[in-house]
């Protein structure tokens, strides 16, 4: 939610909470009101992916064509401010029209101001789209290269997510099961391969899902009009040989 005022104020803890430091600026959390945010607990997500790298390694997967002195937004700090939105519950890229400018969001993204220009300090929906847009950028009949100055490579993106599972386990598992799931991810609009499926009686995507335990190893964006295990085959066959070789 966008930042609010406050005149509330209450007494201060002896020790504030602190969070470190951006820009030379302290990051302390306090009682005293002031500008105040719902999405706080950014904070911590932060401090988690700094941690496992999430961002540093997605980010790393794509390649920039930008000119280098003319970019506002890091693939990074766009990687970052993608998931920490999609983690605190802000789905659509819409949402980013009001989330460029909170202060919070800023802060665990690691920009507050901007570099050029005049503005808010994060990406816009429309950046952001045509970032997401990369893995389409060859995709002439789809996507103008024009405007898409970035690329992915889809092999590498795959990979994270097992090398993540792999972090997690300082000596091999004596044991590993893999479980498979579909689930619907509701569509409204006209959103392409978007379809209607009689199970989840809605118009959704059906993505493929395979865990180990809790940690997730492949996401599979599917069409609602497939069969359930459609896929599945394959995602085995390229995550099982990486298993076995780690």
């Amino acid at each position: 939610m966008p930042s609010l005022k406050t005149e509330c104020t209450v007494s201060q803890p002896e020790h504030p909470m602190t969070f470190g430091s951006l820009e030379r600026r302290p990051i302390v959390a306090e009682f005293n009101g002031g500008e105040i945010s719902s999405d706080a607990g950014l904070l911590l997500i932060r401090q988690i992916d700094q941690h496992y790298g999430f961002s540093e390694q997605i980010a790393a997967c794509f390649t920039d064509h930008r000119a280098p002195s003319r970019v506002e937004h890091s693939l990074e700090a766009m990687v970052a401010q993608r998931l920490y939105g999609l983690v605190q519950g802000y789905e659509d890229l819409n949402d980013h029209e009001v989330l460029r400018a909170d202060r919070m969001l800023g802060i665990a993204v690691g920009k507050l101001e901007r570099r050029h220009g005049e503005g808010a300090p994060l990406a816009g929906k429309s950046t952001l789209n045509r970032f997401e847009q990369s893995y389409r950028r060859e995709d002439s009949a789809a996507v103008n290269p024009r405007y898409v100055k970035t690329t992915v490579d889809p092999v590498a993106l795959e990979a994270v997510l097992l090398r993540l599972f792999f972090a997690q386990h300082s000596r091999p598992p004596k044991r590993l099961i893999l479980d498979m799931d579909v689930t619907d991810d509701p569509t409204y609009g006209e959103q392409e391969g978007a379809s209607f499926n009689g199970y989840y009686q809605s118009t959704c995507y059906t993505p493929l899902y395979i865990f180990c335990g809790r940690q997730l190893l492949v996401a599979r964006l599917r069409p609602a009009n497939v069969d359930p295990a459609a896929g599945a085959l394959d995602e085995l066959q390229r995550i099982i040989p990486a298993i076995q070789a780690q």
